[in-house]
């Protein structure tokens, strides 16, 4: 999934954490560490649940080959698919959005393409979609919320999150509000 747009603004403000954690002492350079722990904690919150918190535009990869019937998002809500197109051998092909069965963008985000889209061996089809929602699950804001308190309490550096596991009560939070896609493509 490659951004195509402008990145989302965070879904947490830093008055929110500051606010949840009673953390009150208000000065720039504190704002700005912050900040930078609730993005890091959104980044490890949106790859550990599939969904993009903040509508962003994107565009989405994948092999297709003859007989594609459907293809699934790897992640949810997608407020709207803007374009599809076909790429064969050295040819470009913009498949029609109406010809294109989208179905529960919602919540299990997924294309059917009519018979014969792809034709004649092997070939990517790119996606142009607007993914994400206005509103964040409070869910998710709050295992934010936990992760960046946590990180700044350890004194854990936010260029590597990776480091460090998320706590049992983030952990919960991201896996109630999971989206897992049930397969990637369905071929006739």
């Amino acid at each position: 999934m490659q951004l195509t747009g402008e990145a989302p603004a965070l879904a947490v403000s830093v008055a929110e954490y500051r606010r949840a954690t009673g953390f009150i002492e208000a000065d720039a350079e504190a704002d700005l560490l912050i900040e930078s722990y609730l993005r890091a904690a959104q980044s490890v919150v949106e790859a550990g649940t599939n969904c993009p918190l903040g509508l962003r535009s994107v565009r989405l990869s994948f092999a297709a080959r003859p007989g594609l019937l459907r293809w699934w998002f790897p992640c949810a809500p997608v407020a709207e698919v803007t374009g599809v197109k076909l790429i064969q051998g050295d040819g470009e092909t913009a498949v029609a959005l109406p010809d294109l069965g989208l179905r529960m963008l919602q919540d299990e985000p997924q294309i059917l393409f009519p018979l014969g889209t792809v034709a004649g061996g092997p070939a990517v089809i790119e996606v142009e979609a607007e993914v994400g929602a206005d509103v964040a699950d409070p869910r998710l804001k709050q295992a934010i919320i936990l992760i960046a308190k946590e990180w700044r309490d350890a004194g854990i550096a936010v260029d590597q999150p990776d480091v460090a596991r998320p706590s049992y009560g983030a952990r919960h939070l991201m896996k109630q509000a999971r989206y897992q896609r049930p397969a990637q493509t369905e071929f006739f």
